[in-house]
């Protein structure tokens, strides 16, 4: 398992083993290239182990207690300090409270990236459970802890929950990984799985980072850019210098928004380029005058010149938020909310749920990209091909409706006729005579 799913850092919960020496641990991980610590279990009741590949992460120190196993380490190539948390939660509220507060002084404590693995035995919502009963005061406290440490959860696929009892009718999700801010900003699109059940009432759940290629990415126009000098200038001249080949329309239309895309990704490179070096002058600016007034008085020349530098900047870093208030896709942003972390965190949040991380086809789970766009593609020319002749003008009317609602067409009898004829006139269906 740990090979098919190329891990590198492996967390055992309640190994009820008090001496890891009396078991042959190369048989966890497949071969004797790793490097182990572990916390003896008290009696029969908990125990940790965990392992690691020394090539990708190479441990620093060890912090231990009785419910969690911490390693501050380095992770190899990228120099990046990391903090990994092994946990096993005791049964008590009040002792997961008392853990709850011992893993967030680690993380006031000691800097670097931090991702917190293992068995909380807590949900964090009733529909983590099934056929058991909710503790809404442990789910509260535990919430609590989640956001006072600013961590995040991604969303688990494979399964809804992680554990049953033997006869399987109580079911819970109580295995979770949860990751600090800045480890989802460089992850965004992670994948978190859990795998089937072997020998244990646990599902094993595995975190996936590595990055998938499903080839370019649309490009993305920002509202911004209409107000900024050269934008609209940019793109009459490209429309306009463009020079087609005698080749089929689309194909000619094509390379038309490939050049004029081309010509406003090099119109933004200058235009950053320039804001950031008016952005550096101005903060240096203010502070030269912000030290002479320290000195003496302003003069009203140099008034008025440290308001204008205020006022730039603002007018900057406003551009900046409205920027990302596009991409977080939030309507409802408060103007002039300048929280900029926060967009940044809707952002990636929207980007890891949005993330296609895998399918499962004929019972196996398929990561590879080119194998993942093939079903698809072969799924929806399925899909369409199956259409009645009213499911098209069904799909067709309610497509034209969403893109005038939202204001991206104006003429909605144009563009429902021309995709009634896109659909009818491949072959196969007649266009009835009313909808022409």
């Amino acid at each position: 398992m740990r090979r098919d799913s190329d891990v590198s850092f492996i967390a055992f919960q309640e190994t009820q083993l008090s001496d890891m020496g009396e078991v042959d641990s190369a048989k966890f991980w497949g071969d004797n290239d790793f490097d182990m610590d572990w916390v003896a279990a008290n009696g029969r009741s908990g125990g940790l182990l965990s392992m690691w590949d020394p090539k990708i992460f190479k441990k620093v120190e060890t912090i231990k207690d009785q419910h969690y196993l911490l390693f501050r380490g380095i992770v190899c190539g990228s120099n990046k300090e990391i903090n990994l948390v092994n946990v096993y939660a005791p049964q008590r509220v009040p002792e997961k409270s008392l853990l709850w507060d011992k893993i967030l002084g680690l993380l006031n404590s000691y800097p670097g990236q931090w991702v917190i693995m293992g068995d909380f035995n807590v949900v964090r919502s009733p529909k983590e459970r099934k056929n058991s009963s909710f503790k809404v005061s442990c789910a509260r406290a535990f919430n609590a802890f989640i956001n006072e440490a600013g961590l995040l959860e991604y969303e688990m696929m494979g399964r809804k929950y992680t554990f049953l009892v033997e006869n399987g009718s109580k079911m819970s999700k109580i295995d979770r990984f949860l990751v600090c801010f800045s480890f989802f900003s460089d992850w965004p699109d992670a994948c978190l799985r859990a795998l089937p059940r072997t020998h244990s009432d646990h599902n094993p759940i595995v975190l996936t980072t590595a990055k998938k290629n499903f080839g370019a990415r649309p490009f993305r126009v920002f509202n911004s850019w209409l107000d900024k000098e050269g934008y609209v200038e940019t793109v009459e001249k490209a429309a306009t210098d463009f020079i087609g080949m005698e080749e089929p329309p689309d194909v000619v239309l094509s390379k038309k928004f490939k050049f004029v895309r081309d010509s406003i990704k090099n119109w933004r490179e200058v235009m950053i380029h320039r804001e950031n070096e008016e952005e550096e002058t101005l903060r240096e600016e203010l502070e030269n005058l912000e030290v002479t007034a320290e000195v003496r008085d302003l003069e009203e020349d140099e008034v008025w010149v440290k308001a204008e530098c205020k006022k730039n900047l603002g007018i900057l870093e406003r551009n900046k938020t409205r920027d990302l208030k596009q991409r977080s896709r939030i309507r409802w942003a408060i103007d002039g909310d300048e929280n900029t972390s926060f967009f940044h965190g809707v952002v990636n949040r929207r980007k890891a749920s949005n993330t296609i991380h895998g399918l499962s086809i004929n019972g196996s789970w398929v990561q590879k990209p080119t194998v993942i766009k093939g079903r698809f593609y072969h799924s929806s020319g399925t899909f369409f091909l199956n259409l009645s002749q009213v499911d098209i003008v069904c799909f067709v009317q309610g497509y034209a409706r969403y893109l005038k609602g939202r204001g991206l067409i104006s003429n909605c009898r144009s563009l429902k006729r021309k995709l009634k004829r896109l659909f009818f006139n491949a072959g196969r269906i007649g266009l009835p005579a009313q909808m022409a």
